[in-house]
């Protein structure tokens, strides 16, 4: 239970790091959520919702093209709208 809370707060600090990044850059997302690392973030938070940590991280314009729920994080970039972009957990209880 809180491994899953440690998750829910590094989800948050992740989009945090994304706001930032976007007010710095005229509105615009990362092409990569690793491009955080450095000016944003320390390094990419951990995802303990399975029960094992990872940092992880899967990247596409669509969940349902990624998404496999082996951990981590997926990196949803819309490549077409670049001022649209989120992170959530690639976790098995997810629906897709």
């Amino acid at each position: 239970m809180a491994q899953e809370s440690i998750s829910v707060k590094n989800v948050k600090i992740i989009q945090e790091a994304l706001a930032v990044y976007r007010g710095d850059n005229e509105g615009l997302c990362p092409i990569h959520l690793l491009a955080l690392k450095g000016d944003y973030l320390d390094d990419i938070p951990v995802n303990y919702t399975n029960g094992v940590p990872s940092n992880a991280v899967k990247e596409g314009t669509e969940v349902e093209d990624i998404f496999d729920g082996t951990g981590g994080w997926l990196y949803i970039n819309d490549i077409a709208n670049k001022s649209a972009c989120d992170v959530i957990p690639n976790t098995k209880g997810r629906n897709k």
